[in-house]
């Protein structure tokens, strides 16, 4: 680390630059000259890389990349104001870097202009304190914050249930600052925490020291205003925050977070996505509205706040993801296709891997839709997101803003940014271009998915794309290491590998002789939490998502629509809107929950007017789930496709039946007649198998009133025809050739004539 005040010399000339390389033991005191503009260490920027120096000319304060800190001039000014008892080393002679050590008496000292403080707390403010570190596992009940004006943590609030309750004064658990902890100077809350956590013993309440002083107004000398004008460019609350006790507030919004009591980490969230923006040069320098063409459309910014668990218990992450709203898009204007895997394309991948002994890893693609630059002509205009100019000042104190006199600013992208309706193909245009480049072959049935197959036939390596997520399977190493060292030369990736991985939402786990699938971690944390709280009470359960009594159906098709009042008096009764809900519950039943597949149909036609017994419905629906999160899909490794399988029902104890079905692609389907009172339509479904596994599923009420069950069941056939020819067409692609004819199970004796 550099002393604070230290002289800096910017190296503009080639030859002070050339010396700068750690390679030289060239003396840079002997190249110096009178063009090199100097200044005062004032600290880091973002990286040790660069500097912030202090310019006494014009007294600012600036970065610098090229630059030489001499530690062994730390004179403030030829004039400057002695402060007694603080002596440095001021300068040496040329021979200081040679290998040969000068003689003592060629070093001088002699007095600095500005205060050495070993604390920056007077010792007669400083109080000591015993406590006591809990074992691991145990919380602590303390809420820390950091000090904006002065970069230190500070204890914010101890609570009763802390052991720090008894062991520190009433004074001193609020608005106390944290000078130390046995010897450590923590300068986060964050870095305090941590330390906390190291202290820990495995099963033993340990001791440690902690000195806190009061929270109060210090006065500053000349040089340390100048350090307090650093400490204010960076941040100094982190979007990671410490809430020992609960979970901070999810808001909807970002007006509704910069008005709560986290405004300020959520301030920094917002620092933060911008540093993020900068690193891909997102968007230009704040423009006045004034200076654009008057028929200039400017998108609205769109900030998303999210709040998200680490690894640290009790360590929250506040998240702010800026996007631009680019209306609606309509296919056919905006768009031809959707660039988004389908779930069944991903379950046909998985079996197909699971069968061939392929092994599975996970690519992500960072800022996928800022790696497209873009030409002028298609570049978009955004409204000023909340605090841009602040940190666009902060980020670059040295570039200009022209001045607006409205106050109304903008900015303009450089790169796509989502929520441009451009966007998505843009990032597509680019990616299959990379991917073809490759040699990947793009599936002509679901465009998302790619195939990549050595001369020789031996080596295979399947992608499924959503995105800027990478499902990739490959039958050898060396083909996923050889793609990741590839795609590196043009997108910045991170990569995932190992038996447990995380697609999207899904949770897959690579077994010796199996491949599973599952949303239960999905299922328990976004949508169980919603509708039931851990108070202690037991969970009522059930065995089947919909109830199929003939009281249950007449309530249903008898009940009256609520009306406004009621309705939000519903939402708030069973924790949400009803269409809500029924996203969330449609999105697990298209990927990896066919068994809610039926209640989900039916309660989809009171999604326009919703009515009691509907909500009711919802909320046993949550009930299965809590009580039946856990349902995976196992895939079997090592199959051959012309083997057999078993599936096996059993409809009571003891009773069951076995059906001998092929490892090809299978079918079954069914309709039941004027299964809704309502309007008397057939509910149909069906079910496409592969390896003896479901891979493909639909369950929807039919369009037309059934006239007899055979009306009802041909539709049904037909449709599963449909998907058969779609999903014969993608396993060709995927490398099996053409595949024997499929069989399609039906119990309905007129239909198969």
């Amino acid at each position: 680390m550099l002393i604070f005040g230290s002289v800096v010399y910017i190296l503009n000339a080639t030859t002070s630059r050339q010396a700068l390389d750690a390679r030289t033991m060239t003396n840079l005191r002997k190249i110096l000259n009178e063009n090199d503009v100097d200044g005062y260490f004032m600290g880091y920027a973002n990286t040790t890389k660069v500097i912030i120096y202090w310019d006494p000319k014009t007294n600012t304060i600036k970065r610098a990349h090229h630059c030489f800190v001499d530690e062994f001039e730390t004179r403030v000014s030829p004039h400057q104001r002695h402060t007694a008892g603080a002596l440095l080393l001021a300068e040496a002679p040329g021979g200081h870097y040679d290998p040969i050590p000068p003689p003592p008496d060629e070093i001088r000292f002699q007095i600095s202009s500005f205060d050495i403080q070993t604390s920056p707390f007077p010792a007669d403010e400083m109080h000591s304190f015993q406590i006591s570190i809990p074992p691991k596992g145990r919380r602590f009940y303390i809420q820390v914050g950091d000090d904006q004006e002065y970069h230190i943590p500070f204890i914010d609030r101890v609570y009763v249930d802390s052991p720090w309750f008894n062991e520190l004064p009433p004074s001193a658990r609020r608005n106390m600052w944290i000078a130390a902890i046995n010897d450590e100077e923590p300068i986060m809350g964050t870095s305090f925490i941590d330390y906390l956590h190291h202290l820990q013993d495995p099963v033993e309440i340990c001791q440690a020291t902690l000195i806190l002083a009061r929270r109060t107004s210090h006065t500053s000398t000349n040089f340390q205003e100048l350090r307090s004008q650093f400490d204010q460019m960076r941040p100094v609350i982190s979007h990671l925050a410490s809430f020992p006790t609960k979970r901070p507030t999810k808001y909807t919004n970002i007006g509704e977070c910069l008005k709560s009591a986290e405004r300020s980490c959520w301030k920094e969230a917002l620092y933060a996505q911008y540093d993020k923006n900068a690193e891909a040069n997102l968007f230009t320098k704040p423009i006045p509205v004034q200076t654009l063409p008057t028929d200039t459309k400017i998108l609205r910014s769109i900030i998303n706040p999210n709040v998200k668990s680490t690894d640290v218990p009790g360590m929250w992450q506040f998240i702010t993801r800026h996007c631009a709203n680019g209306s609606a898009m309509i296919r056919g204007i905006d768009f031809q296709e959707s660039y988004s895997a389908l779930a069944s394309s991903v379950r046909m991948t998985v079996a197909n891997v699971a069968a061939e002994n392929m092994t599975l890893a996970i690519i992500d693609v960072k800022n996928a839709f800022q790696n497209t630059m873009l030409p002028d002509g298609q570049r978009h205009h955004l409204s000023l997101p909340p605090y841009y100019i602040a940190w666009f000042r902060r980020k670059y104190p040295t570039v200009t803003i022209e001045e607006a006199p409205d106050g109304r600013y903008c900015i303009q992208t450089v790169n796509a940014i989502q929520g441009t309706k451009p966007a998505g193909r843009q990032w597509n245009d680019v990616l299959t271009t990379v991917l073809t480049t490759l040699k990947f072959q793009r599936n002509h049935i679901d465009h998302r998915v790619f195939l990549f197959i050595s001369e020789d036939g031996k080596r295979k390596m399947i992608l499924c794309i959503s995105t800027d997520d990478f499902l990739c399977a490959f039958s050898h190493q060396p083909l996923y290491d050889e793609l990741c060292v590839n795609l590196k030369n043009f997108f910045e990736i991170t990569t995932k590998t190992g038996p447990v991985l995380h697609y999207l939402n899904l949770c897959i786990i690579q077994f010796k002789d199996s491949i599973s699938i599952d949303q239960t971690e999905h299922i328990q944390t976004k949508i169980i939490s919603d509708w039931f709280q851990d108070d202690g009470d037991p969970l009522r359960t059930t065995d089947t998502p919909f109830c199929t009594d003939n009281e249950f159906e007449r309530d249903l098709a008898e009940a009256l629509p609520a009306n406004d009042a009621e309705l939000a008096d519903l939402s708030k009764q069973y924790c949400g809107d009803y269409r809500t809900h029924m996203g969330k519950f449609g999105h697990i039943k298209e990927w990896t929950r066919p068994d809610l597949g039926y209640a989900l149909t039916r309660l989809g036609s009171f999604s326009v007017a919703p009515t009691d017994v509907s909500f009711q419905a919802l909320k046993r629906i949550a009930r299965y789930l809590a009580t039946h999160p856990h349902t995976p899909f196992f895939y079997p490794r090592n199959v051959s496709i012309d083997d057999t399988n078993m599936i096996r029902h059993e409809y009571d104890q003891g009773l069951f039946e076995e059906i001998p079905v092929l490892n090809h692609l299978e079918s079954f389907q069914d309709a039941g007649l004027a299964r809704d009172l309502v309007d008397r339509r057939s509910m149909a479904a069906q079910f496409h198998f592969l390896f003896g596994v479901a891979t493909d599923w639909k369950i929807s009420k039919q369009l037309a009133t059934a006239a007899h069950s055979t009306d009802a069941e041909l539709p049904s056939m037909f449709t599963a025809v449909k998907s058969t020819l779609v999903l014969r067409a993608f396993m060709m692609h995927l490398g099996y050739g053409p595949p024997k004819p499929t069989r399609h199970h039906e119990d309905n004796q007129p239909s198969q004539y």
